[in-house]
């Protein structure tokens, strides 16, 4: 079976006194000055649903990679500083099975 890689699904709701401005602003310099910088790692997005439950979606490698990634998040005052702004709901981890973009 072919593999595209792997992916961590992670779901949240902000603390109530907290503005989405704010969380992204602390997501994108997680991003940015942590996670963008960790082997096997290649995306981060982040997508917000009507009923304002975000999703974290992190692309890398392999799942071994997306675990050793996530573990490392509790030694990262970057990601201290996201963690400390949302409540978790659920994080899930999968293998990318297909991709298909505008450009295949």
């Amino acid at each position: 079976m072919d593999q595209h890689g792997a992916i961590e699904i992670g779901m949240f709701k902000l603390k109530a006194e907290v503005q989405l401005e704010d969380a992204i602003l602390a997501y994108t310099h997680m991003v940015r000055h942590f996670l963008s910088q960790q082997a096997d790692w290649q995306a981060q997005s982040l997508i917000v649903l009507e009923d304002q439950t975000l999703i974290d979606l992190a692309w890398s490698k392999n799942i071994a990679a997306a675990k050793t990634i996530c573990k490392q998040w509790m030694d990262n005052p970057a990601c201290l500083k996201f963690l400390s702004l949302i409540d978790p709901m659920s994080m899930q981890f999968g293998q990318v099975l297909h991709i298909q973009n505008s450009q295949a």
